[in-house]
C-alpha cells in the first residue's frame, strides 16, 4: 500500500531551498542579483524534474524495498579506543552514517547515532508543517520518511544557542552509526561531512533522483581542516571554530575527528568578503550529548583523545 511519504517526496522537491543558517550574506548588489538569478534557474529546473519524479512515483504504487527491514549493518573491525582510521575507512564510515535531509523549505544534513535515530539542526526541520521529512543517503536503502521527535527551543535572532533536532526514521535501519566525543582541542584535525547545495547542483545522481530514479544517491561531500578555537565554554555550551569547508546545506552534518567520532554538529559560518576569508562553526559534541540525554536517549560517549 502506498504511504503519504512517497507522495510527499514528489511534492517536496519543487520547493526545496538550502538551509539559510549557513548562507553568508552577499556584500554587493551584483552578488544579490546573481544569487537571485541562480536560485530562479535552480527552482525552474527542480519544478520540471519534480513533475517527472511525481509521474514515476504515481506509476509505481510500491517503491522497491519500501517494506524491507533495511540494509544489513556494516561489520567493521573494532579499533582500539582513540585510534585514527585510515582515510578509506573514515570515508566509508561517514558515507554509511550521513544523510541528506529534505525538509521544505530547507535542505540540510544529518547523521545516525542509533540505527533509527538521526541528529540534525533545528533550523533545518523547524518549518515543516507535519513533522515529517525525507532522508536520503548511502546510510539507508532508499529515500525514507523520518519524523521530528524533538527540537531545542528557538533562540532570539542573532543570539547563540542550542540548535538541535532528533529524527526517527520509518521503515529502515542505518548501515552505520557515529559515536559522540566530548573532548576537542585547538589544532586537532577534523572532517566535515554533509550535502552542501553548491555541490548538489552539480551532482548527476541528485539530478537522477529528481528524474524519478529512487535508487540514485547523491555523493557525500567531505572536507578536512583544523580546530581554530573552542569558544563560549562559559556559556554552558562550546562552539568549535574550524577551517573545514562548509556551506549552505552543510547544516546538521557531523564534524568528526580522525577516529570518526562526532566532536560537533556543523551549524553556521561567517564570511569576511573584504579579507576573502571564512570560518565554519559547529556546536560541540559535549552539549549535543547532553541534549540527547535530556530527551531520554542514552548513548555511549567517547572522552579520550584521538591519537596515533
Amino acid at each position: 500500500m502506498r504511504t503519504t511519504a512517497w507522495r510527499r517526496l514528489a511534492v517536496l522537491l519543487p520547493v526545496l531551498t538550502v538551509a539559510a543558517a549557513c548562507d553568508p550574506a552577499p556584500s554587493e548588489p551584483a552578488d544579490v542579483a546573481r544569487l537571485l538569478h541562480e536560485r530562479e534557474d535552480r527552482n525552474r529546473a527542480l519544478e520540471q524534474r519534480a513533475a517527472e519524479l511525481k509521474a514515476a512515483l504515481d506509476s509505481d504504487p510500491c517503491p522497491p524495498g519500501r517494506d524491507a527491514a533495511g540494509p544489513v549493518p556494516v561489520q567493521e573491525a573494532t579499533l582500539p579506543p582513540g585510534k585514527p582510521l585510515a582515510r578509506e575507512a573514515l570515508v566509508r564510515r561517514l558515507e554509511a552514517a550521513t544523510v541528506l535531509v529534505l525538509a521544505p523549505p530547507m535542505t540540510g544534513s544529518g547523521f545516525f547515532v542509533t540505527p533509527d535515530t538521526i541528529i540534525t539542526n533545528r533550523h533545518v526541520v523547524e518549518k515543516v508543517e507535519d513533522g515529517d521529512v525525507i532522508v536520503i543517503g548511502k546510510a539507508v536503502p532508499q529515500p525514507l520518511r523520518a519524523q521530528v521527535l524533538a527540537m531545542s527551543p528557538p533562540t532570539p535572532e542573532g543570539s547563540a544557542g542550542r540548535d538541535y533536532a532528533i529524527l526517527r526514521v520509518d521503515g529502515g535501519r542505518a548501515a552505520q552509526t557515529l559515536s559522540i566525543a566530548t573532548a576537542v582541542t585547538p589544532l586537532e584535525e577534523v572532517v566535515a561531512a554533509g550535502f552542501p547545495g553548491l555541490l548538489l547542483s552539480n551532482d548527476s545522481r541528485f539530478q537522477a533522483l529528481l528524474n524519478g530514479d529512487l535508487a540514485a544517491i547523491p555523493d557525500l561531500a567531505l572536507s578536512r581542516g583544523e580546530v581554530m578555537a573552542v569558544q563560549n565554554r562559559d556559556h554552558g555550551f562550546a562552539t568549535i571554530a574550524h577551517s573545514a569547508q562548509i556551506s549552505s546545506g552543510s547544516s546538521g552534518g557531523p564534524l568528526t575527528d580522525r577516529c570518526g567520532r562526532v566532536v560537533g554538529i556543523n551549524t553556521f559560518m561567517t564570511v569576511d568578503a573584504k579579507e576573502s576569508s571564512k570560518a565554519g562553526f559547529a556546536l560541540a559534541g559535549a552539549d549535543l550529548a547532553a541534549f540527547i540525554a535530556e530527551r531520554g536517549l542514552r548513548l555511549p560517549l567517547a572522552d579520550g583523545p584521538c591519537r596515533d
